[in-house]
């Protein structure tokens, strides 16, 4: 800081001088080093019976660091898995990230401002995974819920992140008991009769499904098939049982 720039700090404001004019502190909160578009991103936690505890354990703690890999300006939806239709109460946090004036040289307070909303975002979270377990999972309810975050939104770019093991569990559909996984005539019915939800543009990451045998695999053909239906895309790299960077998350 030159000589000239901090006497104007002085005079203008002597008790704010180390927020506004100093450098904010090696150790003070950045944000997030990507400066793409501003996205919305929605995660949806499967809470069910069938996932372990060591399971969730690492869902925690990937989305804490998701939350804190979120940028300025981006939308975030939270939300746990529908057991039964949207009709019945999850949890849910939505909000949006603060704003900066410019994303790549942001302001100590702008800095301070997200760092306090990314702290929010892990409180809520945590309060999400104490929640009650279902012994049931609506993904496809869940699923129309998101077509509804994706409608509302004026974001350029939208991502889906589901962690799950992605067994549609409901007493009308259940892939954890029937022998055999719906093929592209179902989809193709359902679409037919409108009842896909309207996924234009989102890209999907899966987190928590296995693709060992060849169940795993009629799982997850079924799932990029109902996607790419829906107008969304899930790629096979993006379709994994464990992941350990948030930055991974992107698509």
């Amino acid at each position: 800081m030159n000589r000239n720039r901090l006497m104007a700090c002085l005079i203008a404001a002597p008790t704010l001088f180390t927020q506004a004019c100093g450098r904010a502190s090696a150790d003070s909160p950045t944000p997030a080093a990507n400066v793409a578009p501003r996205m919305l991103s929605v995660a949806l936690v499967d809470r069910s019976m069938s996932r372990t505890p060591d399971q969730l354990n690492a869902d925690r703690t990937l989305l804490d660091g998701l939350i804190q890999d979120l940028g300025f300006g981006d939308r975030f939806v939270l939300a746990q898995v529908h057991a039964n239709g949207q009709g019945d109460i999850v949890k849910r946090w939505i909000d949006r990230v603060p704003d900066a004036a410019d994303a790549t040289a942001a302001t100590p307070v702008e800095i301070q401002s997200l760092q306090q909303w990314r702290n929010a975002g892990v409180k809520a979270a945590r309060a999400l995974f104490d929640s009650t377990r279902a012994n049931h999972t609506d993904l496809l309810a869940s699923l129309a819920d998101v077509a509804d975050y994706l409608s509302e939104s004026r974001l350029p770019k939208a991502r889906l992140i589901v962690f799950s093991d992605m067994l549609q569990s409901t007493p009308d559909f259940d892939m954890e008991s029937r022998d055999s996984v719906p093929g592209a005539a179902w989809i193709h019915d359902r679409k037919t009769q409108g009842q896909l939800p309207n996924l234009k543009g989102l890209c999907v990451v899966v987190v928590g499904a296995q693709s060992r045998s060849p169940r795993d695999v009629a799982v997850r053909r079924f799932w990029q098939s109902y996607f790419q239906a829906s107008g969304a895309t899930l790629n096979d790299s993006d379709y994994r049982y464990t992941a350990t960077d948030p930055a991974g998350l992107r698509c």
